[in-house]
């Protein structure tokens, strides 16, 4: 499977491109189904701030930041009220 261009063998550029094309497809399908995912997360939440430390010690400025994050990451517990 391989034509001859001036003389040199080479591989058959169909399969290669036919391979990217692919690639290209699955990572544009895992971008749009982790967009979808994030913006299903997304809400409007008030600029109050009363910080939540997460499991991931990473402070909050509300519960309402910290259940946008939570739904991101399921496995994100609340450390407790205040700053980390």
């Amino acid at each position: 499977m391989s034509e001859r261009l001036s003389g040199i063998a080479r591989p058959d550029l169909r399969i290669r491109r036919e391979y990217v094309f692919q690639q290209l497809r699955d990572e544009s399908y895992e971008l749009q189904k982790r967009a979808d995912f994030e913006d299903r997360c997304e809400k409007g939440c008030t600029l109050e701030y009363r910080p939540v430390c997460g499991s991931d010690f990473q402070t909050y400025s509300n519960i309402c930041a910290f259940q946008v994050a939570q739904c991101k990451n399921p496995r994100l517990r609340v450390r407790h009220q205040g700053k980390c």
